[in-house]
Formats: C-alpha cells, sequence, structure tokens
C-alpha cells in the first residue's frame, strides 16, 4: 500500500530547540551517552531520554549498547547532510559572548559535516582538486572523480576500492551553510577526511566539531599545494 510523506512529523522534530541542539552535537560522526547530549544541551538527563527517543523514531539517530553503556549516532551520513543543507536557509541568531564569537569563528574556519571536511578547509580543498584538474562537475553538474585524481589520490594514500565498495553514494557535492559553496561528501570525502586526520594534517578543536590545521597540515596543504584557506582571524 501507498504512504503518503509526513512533512509534519519532520518539522516537529525540528522545531524542539534541545532536540536540534542534540543534533548538532551528534554532526561531529562521534558517539555520545545520554549524560553528554544532556549537558550539551543544558536539559536533563530524562528529558534528553525523552527526545533521543523521538529521533530514534523517526530513524535519525540510531543507538549501540557497549558493556553497560548506551551511546547514540546519527544514521547515517544522510541525515547529516539534511541537517547541513537546513543550515544553509536557517536565520542566523545574534551572539551574544566573546566565547561564542571565537567558537563560531573556528567553525567557519574548519569542521567535520559528519564524516567529511567543511567550512573553508572543505570548501578550499575541494576547489583546489577542481582547479587541478581532480574533480570535475559532470552533465548533471554533479562531482566527479578525473582519471588524474584517481591517480593524485591513490598516491595521496586514499584506498579508492575501500571507497566504491562503501554502501553510499562515492562521490557527491555538498552545499556548505557557511561558505554557501559546496565541498566534497560520499564515501571519497569520507576517506579523505580520514586520510587528513591520519597524516595529522588537521586535529579538533576542543570538543566541538571545530577542526584546525596542524604544523603538519599547514606544510603539506599551504606551503606544499599552496592551497589558499582564506581564514578568518580571531581579534580578541
Amino acid at each position: 500500500m501507498q504512504k503518503q510523506v509526513d512533512v509534519f512529523k519532520v518539522a516537529e522534530l525540528l522545531s524542539d530547540q534541545s532536540r536540534s541542539i542534540i543534533l548538532t552535537s551528534l554532526m561531529t560522526g562521534e558517539r555520545y551517552t545520554v549524560n553528554e547530549l544532556a549537558r550539551a544541551a543544558q536539559i536533563k538527563q530524562q528529558t534528553a531520554s525523552y527526545h533521543l527517543k523521538k529521533l530514534k523514531e523517526l530513524y535519525w539517530v540510531k543507538e549501540e549498547k557497549s558493556g553497560r553503556f548506551h551511546y547514540y549516532r546519527l544514521v547515517n551520513a544522510e541525515v547529516a547532510e539534511i541537517i547541513e543543507q537546513l543550515s544553509t536557509v536557517a536565520p542566523k541568531k545574534n551572539i551574544r559572548y566573546l566565547s561564542q564569537k571565537i567558537e563560531n569563528i573556528h567553525l567557519y574556519n574548519g569542521r567535520t559535516c559528519y564524516d567529511h571536511l567543511a567550512g573553508k578547509i572543505g570548501v578550499s580543498v575541494t576547489f583546489w582538486l577542481i582547479e587541478n584538474g581532480y574533480l570535475q562537475f559532470n552533465s548533471t553538474e554533479e562531482l566527479e572523480l578525473t582519471t588524474a585524481g584517481a591517480a593524485f589520490l591513490s598516491d595521496w594514500g586514499i584506498d579508492l576500492e575501500k571507497s566504491q565498495r562503501a554502501k553510499r553514494v562515492f562521490c557527491r557535492k555538498c552545499l556548505d551553510w557557511s561558505e554557501r559553496q559546496y565541498h566534497l561528501a560520499g564515501s571519497l570525502g569520507k576517506e579523505l577526511t580520514d586520510l587528513f586526520f591520519r597524516k595529522n594534517w588537521i586535529k579538533r578543536h576542543g570538543a566541538s566539531r571545530a577542526i584546525q590545521l596542524t604544523e603538519a597540515g599547514i606544510e603539506e596543504l599551504v606551503l606544499k599545494r599552496k592551497i589558499d584557506f582564506h581564514f578568518q582571524e580571531i581579534n580578541l
């Protein structure tokens, strides 16, 4: 029997501020306990459990048990990309505190969008790959890997066969909410992010999903590859 799409359920899910904060926290791609998510949303543990139950019912969040602990994470990268796309049309709130301003700049400069690179780092790397002929837009305006790109990324240390075997789209674009440009997503975007962490070219900034270049990353990406990130400076 055919079923009608219930958009109201999604709108109702996102209408609560605490649930929105929980979803944003899960955008790191990591697993979190109820207590950790409750602290992030500044709500009681019982309230966080209620919101997580709602998110599970809509299949946006899944629960995993490890020993006596229960962890929660987004179901997949597609859910994360929906949240990222919604962020491009969401109104921006006024920043009241200096700490929020600093954290916001870090997020704009670089962050993970679930399991791929976003912000100025993600967009700059993506367009560098395009400018060098390693990625290109096809006839449907979707990103695709070129022959030269396959050779380059393999030499860089990416297992392309592993990326292509993944049960998700191999190479795709994702609209970046802060840059309003595209960054690389899909299993190839994940492998690129994993490579950057593995090579210690990027690192997490604090407990958020913000990332920043390391000294090794500056050496490889800025000095050697000549990628211009146009980072926003933090002026105190």
